[in-house]
């Protein structure tokens, strides 16, 4: 993950830490950036936000301490 944390312009995948789900994104934000909003996005219960979704169906989480680029 230290690798690209400052790098922009990147495809990610983050997966769920209970189940075999996962997100793919293509982002121009540094990684940094990227966690950020999408933990933000959580929060605020954004329903577009996939990460939001699988939450509130599942009550599961993505693990965005892993994030694989």
């Amino acid at each position: 993950m230290s690798k690209a944390f400052g790098e922009k312009e990147f495809v990610y995948q983050i997966k769920c830490r209970d189940c075999q789900n996962s997100f793919i994104g293509k982002t121009g934000n540094n990684l940094k950036t990227l966690i950020k909003e999408n933990k933000t996005d959580i929060h605020q219960g954004k329903l577009f936000i996939q990460s939001y979704q699988h939450n509130q169906e599942s009550d599961q989480n993505f693990d965005f301490d892993n994030v694989c680029i």
